[in-house]
């Protein structure tokens, strides 16, 4: 059964179930010198960050991506004009776009195109600026040993002309042939104003093109200014706007030129191709002509259309159908041997030449397809030893193969109907027996003459076509805004460093008090008490900087002294009856915690109060009681228990206390606990409740040993001291199950050596809010108590 006890201290306590943001807003305020502390170190580590930090920047442009199917113009426009020559065209990819752009083979053209081989730098204390157009000198490279290795240079000026490298005192001039480990260079000196003795260190640094091209892409952002905007934002981020800006420009036109050679290519091999085919057909033609100029001139033939025109009438027809078919066949032939070449694999598939079929048409677009695809893979940076590159090989055979055999078929095709009608002719010739035989061979030759001609004079027509489309090839992208080099900062950002150094200056001390109240495993408040036990606290004694453990001798009116009586009032309501005898035992958990200054000075408030009064010295393994009051040791209790004394021998008058006495525990005896089972105790106890009005017991840590059990039988309440910032705040579990289970008479809890101010206030960190007169100086500056007259240590 729960012991019943009033509330002794007249208010509900809500510390444990509120979070009392004033007393957290309080903590923080005490801690004021570690939130300023912190954040001017953070401030200050700030402004060092701000001071040797480079700062970067931003330029940026913007580039118009053309989608060619978009604008391709109506009749009239080159595009249409020229569109039976295009073998491929697709609209523009804008993702593919900026890959080209990141690409390193493009990054490279820039860096051959501007020299950026080569950096220069001026060397500070802390750091490397970067001074691109402004070095006072240039370095020319005359030979490299290995032109795949960087290296760097640091020249040390002495003078407007010399200079030292590294730690060489060796002098050198410009212009002066260096030789070094990894080849030979020399300096340039450019027009340029730069105050080299004010700045004495330059740094040049050479990298290879592969490498300045990875770099200088690492800073570059290219995306698309919306989704559906073919308009690309490139951008730069730089500590030098002047090379930003100049890197982004050339990095336009390099794509720009990029972009006119890759179409130019396509026009470059059909003209080839056009160039080997003419050459052969103007041999064979001119053959054909050579033939028929012989056979007429040897037969004299002059004109025989007006001797055959009834029969060749109909034979006409016939053979502007066969030379038809001829010409099919001999553009067939011409496809097939160009597919054939090995010099012509992975190349672009002219055009067919007049050649209608359908399924032929679709072979050689799917073709031209891969083949462009595989042009452009490789220009993005694939190798042939790529996945995607070997795929689309085998591919591009398949297709060839496809071609190969449909080529066959067209061939067959058109030799089956060139039999037909050449089996026709024959029965027409049968009609003609009575042509000349010169006739017919005039006109078989003048035949394959017209055959050669007509297939000679459209090869011209697509070669000036194909010429006429190279010279007007376009870019397809625009330069909208060139990029200009603007100080548009990026980082170091000083309201947003200053910011984040203020948000550290304020965590790191939140953190900090956090982790001290986690670690913190002793009583600190009152809280800490309430919200594990429901004892009633009868007590608070602040800390006494006297030497003496009593600290009211007589009529005393310090802080301590009234708190000793308010303690006394307490009591009173634990025992329900203040005029009766009473037992008080004083207990701890363990040593330390202030049990005999209680015990001390509780017996002299009940003394004053006109009770005769006696102090026991249970403790009998640590005794302080009469150390602490001075008196001199002589019998005690030790020596009662063993028979060596008398019981009215034992008591001792304290000085300047009317009333009080106490009695000693005498030496320490070997069996403390089994000391106490003997019938001498009760003889003790019972001899004193005759003699004496109340008896304070000092008793061994209950916490520690046995004692106080075997004496909490004599005891009408027990008083358990609890010491601010000493006790563990797991004891209180041990309190809590005392209080609970009635293991000791009207448990009630002393809090000893208590601080009221500061961070670790018992009251929190609102400050003596429960009470009158835990606000140390307060009370006496009001007139109501008197001040200490012990010596404060400097700490406190």
């Amino acid at each position: 059964m729960t012991q019943e006890s009033p509330n002794l201290n007249g208010y509900k306590d809500t510390n444990s179930q509120v979070f009392n943001i004033k007393d957290s807003l309080l903590k923080l305020v005490h801690y004021w010198w570690l939130f300023g502390l912190l954040i001017a170190v953070a401030l200050t580590g700030a402004w060092l960050y701000l001071r040797y930090t480079t700062p970067t920047y931003i330029v940026s442009s913007s580039l118009l991506i053309r989608n060619e199917k978009s604008n391709m113009g109506g009749p009239g426009s080159g595009e249409n004009i020229f569109s039976d020559i295009a073998l491929f065209k697709s609209t523009t990819d804008k993702e593919n776009e900026i890959e080209i752009l990141r690409s390193r083979t493009l990054m490279e053209r820039v860096v051959r195109s501007l020299g950026l081989s080569v950096s220069y730098y001026v060397t500070g204390a802390v750091k490397s600026t970067n001074i691109y157009k402004d070095s006072p000198f240039e370095m020319q490279i005359i030979k490299l040993r290995d032109s795949s290795q960087s290296f760097n240079l640091l020249l040390h000026f002495h003078s407007d002309t010399s200079f030292t490298l590294g730690d060489s005192a060796k002098k050198y001039v410009f212009g002066e042939l260096i030789t070094l480990p990894f080849g030979t260079v020399r300096m340039i000196p450019k027009n340029v104003m730069y105050p080299k003795l004010q700045f004495p260190d330059f740094q040049v640094k050479y990298n290879p093109v592969s490498d300045a091209a990875v770099d200088y892409g690492s800073s570059l952002e290219i995306k698309p200014t919306n989704q559906s905007s073919n308009v690309l934002q490139i951008n730069y981020i730089t500590e030098n706007t002047a090379l930003g800006a100049d890197i982004v420009n050339e990095l336009m036109v390099a794509y720009n030129v990029a972009a006119v050679e890759d179409k130019n290519e396509i026009n470059r091999r059909i003209i080839s191709f056009i160039n080997d085919r003419l050459g052969l057909v103007e041999h064979q033609l001119d053959s054909v002509e050579r033939e028929l100029q012989i056979f007429k001139s040897d037969r004299n033939i002059i004109d025989l259309a007006a001797q055959s025109q009834l029969y060749f009438g109909n034979m006409s027809e016939l053979g502007k159908s066969m030379r038809d078919q001829e010409i099919q066949l001999q553009v067939v032939n011409l496809v097939d041997d160009y597919m054939r070449n090995p010099a012509n694999r992975n190349a672009l598939v002219p055009s067919t030449l007049g050649l209608t079929d359908p399924t032929l048409l679709g072979f050689v677009s799917a073709y031209n397809e891969l083949v462009v695809e595989r042009t452009r893979q490789l220009q993005t940076g694939a190798t042939s030893s790529n996945p995607v590159i070997q795929a689309l090989d085998t591919n591009i055979e398949m297709a060839r193969q496809k071609m190969l055999q449909n080529l066959g078929n067209i061939r067959r095709a058109f030799t089956a109907s060139i039999r037909t009608m050449s089996g026709e002719n024959g029965a027409i010739k049968q009609q003609i027996t009575s042509m000349p035989e010169k006739e017919r061979v005039s006109r078989e030759k003048a035949r394959q003459q017209e055959i050669k001609q007509t297939l000679y004079l459209y090869l011209l027509q697509k070669k000036e076509e194909s010429s006429i489309a190279e010279a007007s090839t376009t870019s397809s992208s625009r330069v909208i805004d060139k990029a200009l080099p603007m100080e548009v900062l990026v980082s170091p950002k000083p309201l947003r460093v200053y910011g984040i150094a203020l948000i550290i200056g304020l965590l790191l001390p939140l953190i900090s008090i956090y982790i001290i109240d986690l670690l913190n495993d002793k009583v600190t408040t009152r809280s800490d008490i309430t919200k594990v036990t429901a004892a009633p606290i009868v007590g608070e004694i602040g800390h006494s900087e006297q030497d003496s453990i009593l600290v009211f001798p007589s009529h005393s009116r310090t802080v301590i002294a009234e708190q000793f009586r308010i303690v006394r009032s307490n009591i009173n309501f634990l025992l329900a009856d203040s005029s009766a005898k009473a037992t008080y035992m004083v207990t701890s958990s363990f040593s330390g915690e202030g049990k005999s200054f209680v015990s001390t000075n509780l017996g002299a408030a009940l003394a004053l109060s006109g009770k005769k009064t006696v102090i026991l010295e249970f403790d009998l393994r640590k005794p302080k009681i009469l150390v602490g009051m001075g008196l001199a040791k002589g019998q005690g209790l030790t020596n009662y228990l063993v028979g060596g004394a008398e019981l009215n021998e034992l008591a001792q008058r304290v000085p300047d206390v009317e009333n009080l006495y106490v009695i000693g525990s005498g030496p320490v005896p070997p069996n403390p606990s089994e000391i106490l089972l003997t019938h001498r105790v009760d003889d003790l106890f019972n001899w004193l409740k005759k003699n004496f009005d109340a008896i304070v017991i000092d008793t061994a840590p209950i916490g520690l040993v046995s004692d106080g059990n075997s004496l909490g039988r004599f005891a009408d309440t027990t008083l358990y001291i609890i010491r601010q910032r000493y006790t563990y705040k797991r004891q209180l579990q041990f309190v809590n199950e005392l209080y609970q289970h009635n293991k000791v008479p009207r448990l009630g809890l002393i809090v000893n050596d208590v601080v009221s101010k500061g961070a670790k206030s018992y009251y929190g960190y609102g400050g003596g809010r429960y009470g009158y007169g835990y606000g140390y100086g307060h009370g006496s500056k009001s007139g109501y108590y008197q001040e200490s007259k012990g010596k404060k240590k400097w700490f406190r």
